[in-house]
């Protein structure tokens, strides 16, 4: 089940507009905290641009925010929150910097291309699905441990394995994946594996 999509790849996509460096950082962003974290990591880098101009987008209570950073009000900001908007996506923060080239661009002009920017980042960036995951543990004898790799593997589960009186495996997967996993657990080992949910949570799908 998919619940939203986000940026499925951190990107940075630079232009030029009448001598003006435009350079744009695409993240993203599972909360408040890393946006944050984010933005002040841009401007420390470009601390010398002129402008730096951000916009974030948060799933958690539709929270969005966004900064003209000098510019004209309504020029930078709102068009690159606008352009992740109409892009759909959310969890992502893009900040825009700006090396100004000695040319004015006009209010028309600084719409086009702070939206030019997020754009081009969004585009290259792509597109990932955010589903629900578990977190989980197995325990199962020695005796099932090849089936059990083989059956794991399939479900493209990411696994931490521990060996004591039995074997105990932490794994990570999709939702929809752990439920067939259940439904191949039961059917093929019965009772000898058993197995508990640790954690239910929303994730980047990377594959």
């Amino acid at each position: 089940m998919v619940c939203y999509q986000t940026i499925r790849k951190d990107t940075v996509f630079e232009f030029t507009e009448k001598k003006s460096i435009f350079l744009t950082h695409a993240f993203f962003v599972p909360g408040e905290e890393t946006a944050r974290a984010r933005v002040q990591e841009i401007c420390r880098q470009h601390k010398d641009a002129t402008h730096n101009v951000y916009a974030y987008c948060l799933h958690q209570g539709g929270f969005r925010k966004m900064s003209d950073d000098g510019e004209p009000s309504g020029t930078a900001g709102m068009p690159v929150l606008n352009t992740i908007l109409k892009a759909g996506i959310e969890d992502v923060c893009v900040v825009v910097t700006r090396y100004f080239g000695g040319i004015l661009l006009g209010a028309g002009g600084l719409v086009r291309a702070y939206t030019r920017g997020a754009a081009g980042a969004l585009e290259q960036g792509g597109r990932a699905n955010i589903v629900p995951f578990i977190r989980c543990r197995f325990q199962y004898g020695y005796e099932s441990q090849a089936r059990m790799q083989r059956v794991l593997g399939q479900a493209s589960a990411m696994t931490e394995t521990e060996y004591g009186m039995q074997v105990s495996v932490r794994a990570l997967l999709r939702q929809d994946r752990f439920e067939r996993l259940e439904a191949v657990l039961r059917e093929q080992f019965f009772a000898s594996v058993t197995w508990e949910i640790l954690e239910c949570f929303l994730s980047r799908d990377e594959g």
